[in-house]
């Protein structure tokens, strides 16, 4: 499963160019530098990481660096592709990722009902999205025992909300039942 999630969002970015490169080009190819030299400037702070250390939060919010680079990539890939080059999402390869997600998302739903959860989510898997609320009595200390696993999870009214894929792969997702089993009433 790790290796199609990871295929969907394989990205090689094309050789630097600078936006001083590009200054007297169209709009187009100042926009295409400047996201390169972003990304490539975003991608260049994982460095020497450890992939422990890119996944460990440095804020409050639970945000982890390897998290902001999986974002902005999709963000690159999806909205900024979409608008800039008017492919449609199906010649991005948006079908794709959906499809991956949709098996995470299920194999979650899965998981969590075989350790006695009972997940919050449309009763057609067609009709679902990639998230995953879990009841919980006090969601917001089982998301400080998620985080103190290294697991991001965010907190909602009576529940815990899981995302598979953005932000949990599936080896997160499995972490964060068996932490939740002894953490939370379900």
């Amino acid at each position: 499963m790790e290796a199609a999630v990871l295929e969907c969002f394989a990205h090689v970015l094309p050789p630097a160019t600078f936006v001083e490169d590009v200054i007297d080009q169209p709009a187009r190819a100042q926009f295409e530098a400047f996201l390169d030299d972003h990304h490539r400037e975003l991608n260049s702070c994982l460095d020497g990481l450890t992939e422990q250390q890119a996944r460990r939060s440095l804020v409050r919010s639970q945000t982890t660096l390897l998290g902001l680079v999986k974002h902005a990539t999709f963000v690159k890939k999806v909205w900024f592709d979409e608008a800039v080059t008017c492919r449609s999402r199906a010649e991005i390869g948006i079908p794709a990722i959906r499809r991956v997600t949709a098996a995470l998302t299920e194999d979650l739903i899965d998981k969590a009902r075989a350790r006695g959860f009972r997940p919050h989510v449309a009763s057609r898997p067609d009709e679902r999205s990639a998230i995953v609320m879990l009841p919980a009595t006090d969601p917001a200390a089982a998301v400080r025992h998620l985080a103190a696993g290294g697991i991001i999870g965010d907190a909602r009214p009576g529940h815990v909300r899981l995302s598979p894929f953005f932000y949990n792969l599936q080896e997160d997702y499995v972490a964060a039942l068996e932490r939740l089993a002894t953490h939370v009433d379900h």
